[in-house]
């Protein structure tokens, strides 16, 4: 008997706790509910808000530059940004000039052409020199199958060519057993340069005696310098 009474008192508690939780869960979903809705409410109406600023305020129209007989300050300055540069001729695009101090401005790969082509002109056949002595290019007699001459030209941009790059192609020029060789120093060769190539019998040639050489051509052959320096 007071087993049953027991589990009867145990069931009517339970019954009241769960009572009690599901009231206080549907409190809660009301609460949750509400506020949900006074913020959606109130979103509504800062929308519609905003919809009428937008119906009641005028969109600005652009202003017109005044009648003042020059353009506006925006409208100048643009077109300065815009303006092309004033042209201006690159050294490697530049036309060429076959006087002493055109020779002297162009690049090392257009002042070389030249200097082939000029070769070329004298019946010579040309060849770069893939080998590691420093030589530029091997110049060959008709069909010869050994080169007559070793040619280079200096590297230092627009500084005299030095002692050592002469003695290095002498050395270079020895070994190889060639018989000729011609330095072309483009911005001329230092008093000690000068003398290196005279002890070792090197034919040096500054761009005033290249260019002396040049102007005694036919026009033909000079168009053809003119052609090879542009290619």
């Amino acid at each position: 008997m007071q087993t049953i009474l027991f589990l009867m008192l145990m069931s009517a508690i339970a019954f009241a706790g769960w009572s009690l939780g599901a009231k206080r869960w549907r409190t809660y979903n009301e609460a949750l509910n509400e506020r949900e809705q006074a913020k959606a409410a109130e979103f509504a109406a800062m929308r519609r808000q905003a919809q009428s600023v937008d119906k009641t305020t005028p969109t600005p129209s652009p202003a017109k530059p005044a009648a003042t007989g020059t353009a506006p300050l925006q409208q100048a300055t643009a077109q300065s940004v815009h303006q092309e540069p004033p042209a201006t001729h690159d050294r490697d695009t530049a036309p060429v000039s076959l006087d002493a101090n055109g020779l002297k401005t162009l690049r090392g790969s257009r002042f070389a052409r030249l200097c082939v082509a000029y070769f070329e002109l004298t019946g010579l056949k040309a060849r770069r020199h893939a080998g590691k002595e420093p030589i530029d290019a091997l110049l060959f007699a008709g069909n010869a199958a050994t080169p007559m001459m070793a040619l280079r030209w200096a590297r230092s941009s627009e500084h005299p060519a030095g002692s050592r790059e002469v003695i290095e192609f002498g050395l270079a020029r020895k070994q190889l057993n060639i018989q000729h060789a011609t330095f072309i120093a483009q911005h001329g060769a230092t008093l000690n340069a000068t003398k290196a190539a005279a002890e070792q019998a090197i034919t040096l040639i500054t761009a005033d005696q290249l260019a002396t050489k040049i102007s005694a051509l036919p026009d033909e052959r000079k168009r053809l310098l003119l052609t090879a320096s542009q290619a």
